[in-house]
């Protein structure tokens, strides 16, 4: 049985029900779709914009010393899956990247080991320097293919202008920043 409560706000009378405590417990349990796990479409050759960042956007590479191994991390690994880095920005708890899939491949199906292997390296390395082995570091990445060689401007800018926020005020001399693009 449900309780039913009424208030009156202003000449409009609202009834709210909320459950007892024992129906509370037998909530029914439904499968729900999860938008913040996206299915990652990687069929198709071309470039793409990709987006990762921690867990619970923690900063895991706050120092100059940590970021410059998470950003010797994305480039290594990016060249050892054949993808071709156009631009980068890589932040304390996350990076983004723009870059074409490998030309020796029919498909961009790559980039989901690429990013797992600079995930398990990152992470472990990171565990390591803080004694917390098993921790959580990565959440998950996004990918947004681009079609036109025009729309490729808006990433670029992205990855820079994020970049060029991070080095203004006062906050830009805690938060080391690093960002690249091939030209």
């Amino acid at each position: 049985m449900l309780r039913r409560f009424s208030s009156m706000r202003g000449s409009r009378k609202t009834i709210v029900s909320r459950p007892t405590p024992d129906q509370s417990c037998q909530m029914r349990q439904r499968a729900i779709p999860w938008p913040h796990a996206p299915t990652h479409q990687l069929s198709e050759v071309g470039t793409y914009f990709v987006t990762a960042g921690t867990y619970l956007k923690a900063h895991h590479f706050r120092t100059p010393e940590r970021l410059d191994v998470l950003h010797r991390g994305v480039l290594s690994v990016a060249r050892q899956f054949s993808w071709n880095l156009e631009a980068w920005a890589v932040f304390s708890n996350h990076y983004h990247f723009v870059a074409r899939s490998p030309s020796n491949s029919d498909e961009a199906t790559s980039l989901s080991q690429m990013l797992g292997a600079l995930h398990t390296q990152t992470a472990s390395w990171a565990n390591r320097l803080d004694k917390t082995p098993g921790r959580k570091v990565w959440h998950n990445f996004w990918e947004t293919k681009l079609y036109l060689s025009d729309v490729l401007s808006r990433p670029l800018e992205l990855c820079t202008s994020e970049s060029g926020k991070a080095s203004v005020g006062a906050r830009s001399k805690q938060i080391p920043v690093v960002f690249g693009a091939m030209v």
